[in-house]
């Protein structure tokens, strides 16, 4: 593939074939690279004029190492661009295409390549997505993409030969319930898929698409505009959920829960016909909990699915025993009864999911997590949000009865936030605040985006953070902001700040770290363990309390602070982890845990080689299909 400009500056050397990926936006596949750069300096070598007014980190790098800045100037974009419409080849003057460093002029006129596909991928931002909208009505590049200074650095349109361009990419659709712990490790995951050269759209609910573009500042035409992640891209697109946005039944799971299984299994299926008619059919449809539904729409319309487990895969072997009834469970009439699975140490009643205690009040969640286990089956691929290194014992088992695949852990990388699916948008003055700290002194708290705690609770953890003689982060939703204790921020003064949303992976990375009191979602335990953080644990509900027995027990990265918390309990658990006589050997761990996290995601680690035997698969059934590139 290459970018819409003159691909004939290459067609001349004699080791250039019909099909070269050489391109913009960094999509060259893997198996493709080593070669492309010899093409391109090639090229170099023979004086051929390269373009690198545009954001190809191919030809611009290759440019820089040899030194050579070589620009081509279009005078009449008008001429070529009525040319591409009408497919043809034609010639352009190329005054100005001029050696960057002797200022001479090396070529005066040259053939354009003859066009005869366009591709509507892009950079996110309103250029791009006006173009796009030109390309898709009209199917050419639009004039204004250039300027009399030489080709526009943010043009964002890509021609291609024949079968070979970004659309001809495998494409893996991926939905997720709309909720912000669920999309995060969706959309990381997607990230890491596309990475390795594969087009991934990330999909959930209208409702989901509003907040994310408020949060990140995007229209949804911007979000649908496919962004460049390694050497594939990333594009949003969202279907209806059948409730109004303003509607009381988004916060009562017991009226969202039918409204998402009536209205959406249609809705679904009609966006992927439309990216089949918009010459990106879906290769892979990928889901994660709460809407199980998707594997069925999947499998009616014949295409290969699979799900992501965002929880560990000890809780996983957790349900799927108990809904297959395989081992007995407590209940009421023997509630002591010790659960001992495959892998796991043995578990007390009160060690498992709340939501499968025959007391808990969350009956319908109960439902809807179990409900996923009726379909699974029909999943080619289960992957887990878990790496070998940290369950290998668990794994093990129950991949002789499902094939669980380790991805993780699914965290985000700071080096990448071009693509976000945020739906609250965090402080902007958090990370200053946090620059003004000294070394390994902050507590960080954030007990997550669902549960709140009762007045009394959060009085009793406000006081003993303020009580800590350290300074503290604690993420506190708006609408619990007024339980805070009267006269705590005052108090707390410069040492204490209160936030409704904090990019936590940037904190939880910060030299200012000293600990991380979390509720133990699956999402934060990843992270913590990532960034080698030592962890008190307060657990609250569903999987926390087996992942606070994770990280406590199994990992010894940390302490648990019993509920209902206490002030002197909050403090003498910030105590151990940080100043205390364990303190050093729970930070020990903690740092040995994060090498093993960072070497289970880099290049050759095992969740990334589990990765690319899934992207390998999906471009093998996409090339027997037809629906892919098969080079």
């Amino acid at each position: 593939m290459a970018p819409w400009y003159a691909k004939n500056l290459l067609k001349d050397i004699p080791e250039v074939g019909r099909r070269i990926n050489v391109c913009s936006w960094r999509h060259i596949s893997r198996e493709y690279n080593e070669r492309a750069h010899q093409l391109a300096k090639a090229a170099l070598n023979e004086d051929i004029p390269m373009m690198n007014r545009t954001d190809s980190w191919l030809m611009v790098e290759l440019a820089n190492l040899e030194g050579r800045h070589n620009r081509i100037f279009v005078r009449r974009p008008e001429e070529l661009a009525t040319s591409i419409l009408r497919n043809e080849a034609c010639d352009v003057n190329c005054d100005g295409v001029i050696d960057g460093n002797s200022g001479e002029e090396v070529v005066k006129r040259h053939k354009v390549v003859e066009f005869s596909k366009l591709v509507d991928v892009g950079l996110s931002d309103e250029l791009a997505v006006e173009t796009i909208s030109f390309v898709r009505v009209n199917g050419a590049p639009a004039p204004h993409s250039f300027d009399d200074q030489g080709l526009n650095s943010d043009m964002a349109v890509a021609v291609v030969e024949e079968d070979n361009n970004a659309g001809s990419m495998p494409h893996v659709l991926m939905v997720s319930f709309p909720g912000q712990g669920h999309i995060n490790p969706l959309l990381r995951l997607a990230k890491r898929i596309a990475a390795k050269g594969l087009l991934v759209t990330v999909s959930s609910t209208d409702e989901m698409g509003s907040r994310i573009a408020v949060a990140t500042a995007k229209s949804i035409a911007q979000l649908a505009v496919p962004t460049p992640v390694g050497y594939g891209f990333i594009r949003f697109e969202f279907f209806p959920d059948g409730l109004a946005l303003d509607d009381p039944a988004r916060k009562d799971l017991d009226s969202l829960m039918p409204s998402l299984r009536t209205a959406c299994p249609p809705a679904l299926a009609e966006l992927i016909r439309r990216q089949a008619s918009a010459g990106r059919p879906v290769s892979c449809v990928v889901n994660n909990p709460f809407i199980p539904w998707v594997l069925d729409v999947a499998v009616d319309l014949g295409i290969p699915c699979g799900v992501l487990w965002v929880q560990s895969c000890a809780v996983f072997t957790i349900y799927y025993y108990y809904y297959h009834a395989l081992t007995e469970f407590p209940t009421a009439d023997n509630p002591d009864l010790t659960v001992n699975l495959p892998g796991l140490t043995p578990l007390k009643p009160e060690e498992l999911p709340t939501f499968l205690h025959w007391t808990s009040p969350y009956q319908v969640l109960k439902k809807v997590i179990l409900e996923q286990f009726g379909n699974i089956s029909k999943a080619s691929w289960v992957f887990a949000n878990t790496f070998e290194e940290l369950e290998r014992e668990a794994i093990a088992p129950i991949s002789g009865r499902i094939p669980i695949i380790p991805v993780g852990p699914l965290v985000e990388n700071d080096d990448d936030d071009s693509v976000r699916g945020d739906i609250f948008k965090a402080a902007e003055d958090c990370m200053d605040w946090l620059e003004r700290q000294p070394p390994c002194s902050v507590v960080y708290v954030s007990l997550g985006s669902v549960v709140v705690l009762g007045d009394e609770e959060m009085a009793e953890l406000a006081w003993g953070l303020a009580g800590c003689g350290q300074p503290f982060l604690w993420v506190v939703r708006n609408d619990a902001r007024e339980l805070l204790p009267e006269g705590f921020e005052e108090a707390a003064g410069e040492g204490g700040k209160v936030v409704e949303w904090s990019p936590q992976s940037q904190v939880l990375a910060h030299p200012a770290l000293a600990c991380f009191v979390t509720h133990c979602g699956w999402n934060s335990t990843q992270e913590a363990l990532t960034a080698g953080v030592p962890v008190v644990t307060y657990p609250q509900w569903g999987d926390q309390v087996p992942d606070s027995k994770l990280l406590v027990e199994e990992c010894g990265v940390g302490v648990r602070l019993r509920s209902p918390a206490a002030r002197e309990e909050v403090r003498l658990c910030v105590e151990a982890v940080t100043r205390g006589e364990g303190a050093e050997a729970i930070r020990k761990r903690a740092a040995e845990w994060r090498a093993s996290a960072t070497k289970a995601v880099a290049e050759g680690g095992s969740s990334d080689r589990h990765i690319q035997a899934f992207v390998d698969e999906i471009r093998k059934r996409a090339c027997g299909s037809g629906s892919g590139d098969c080079n």
